[in-house]
């Protein structure tokens, strides 16, 4: 099955200077609006996982002890 096969189409709402924001960076990196956007939804939440997995693992550090006391 192609990628195209496996997208789904949203529709997005932005405030007007996030949107200006992405279409400079498009223009800049000579990308199109709907490749940038898709990667900047993929990179936000691959670093949303990390922060999340880095909470959990410094939470399970502070509460270890006392589970064991």
């Amino acid at each position: 099955m192609s990628s195209a096969e496996q997208t789904v189409q949203v529709t997005l709402s932005l405030p007007k200077d996030i949107y200006e924001r992405v279409a400079r960076a498009a223009v800049g990196e000579r990308r199109q609006l709907e490749d940038l956007l898709n990667a900047l939804v993929a990179e936000g939440l691959d670093a949303h996982a990390t922060v999340r997995e880095l909470f959990e693992r410094v939470s399970e550090q502070y509460r270890a002890p006392y589970r064991r006391g």
